[in-house]
């Protein structure tokens, strides 16, 4: 009996172990992204979707980014945002489409200059253990650029990220986090 009991304390030990090996770090509270358009001359539209890692493998080859934003695709997504950018005094972004819209992820303009910014609340990776962001930008004729893949650890553990975007080409401005954890692109 005393034998039994060990090796179904230990069975227990190893399977919490193993089993938390796989749980991501998430943090309270929520992910602040912000998209700012630094140079916009050559920019189309300004892409932000939201949506499970698996649906947003084709911006990781530049020959099948576009198919991320076909209309057939937006249902597949749990946020998917379009944005023209407007030149008057000065670039500001335009809402174009909305939709779908989840309503754990806030996304607001700026009225004063080209910003997006976006709030994922954290609980959403509860019910989504493998969302991820994708921002993606079409420049005409210039073709399509993006960032890769803000994945699921990086939105349950950095608390705000800042990418600007010049023409194709979107870049990390800076990024922060309250967790002790060092976020992947900041390692370098």
């Amino acid at each position: 009996m005393k034998q039994l009991i060990r090796t179904l304390g230990l069975l227990l030990v190893v399977a919490t172990f193993f089993g938390c090996g796989s749980i991501p770090f998430m943090g309270p509270g929520s992910m602040d992204l912000s998209v700012r358009g630094v140079e916009l001359d050559e920019v189309v539209s300004i892409y932000l979707i939201v949506g499970d890692d698996a649906d947003l493998a084709d911006i990781d080859d530049p020959r099948t980014i576009e198919k991320v934003v076909r209309p057939e695709r937006h249902g597949k997504y749990v946020t998917f945002g379009q944005f023209k950018p407007r030149k008057g005094q000065s670039w500001t972004l335009e809402q174009r489409l909305l939709k779908p819209s989840h309503p754990d992820i806030e996304v607001s303009l700026s009225k004063k200059e080209a910003k997006l910014e976006v709030e994922i609340d954290r609980k959403l990776l509860e019910s989504h253990p493998q969302l991820a962001i994708a921002v993606v930008v079409n420049c005409g004729n210039l073709g399509w650029g993006a960032y890769q893949h803000i994945t699921s650890f990086q939105i349950g553990s950095i608390d705000s990220m800042k990418l600007d975007v010049r023409g194709p080409t979107i870049t990390l401005a800076d990024s922060s986090t309250d967790s002790g954890i060092t976020p992947p692109d900041a390692q370098k």
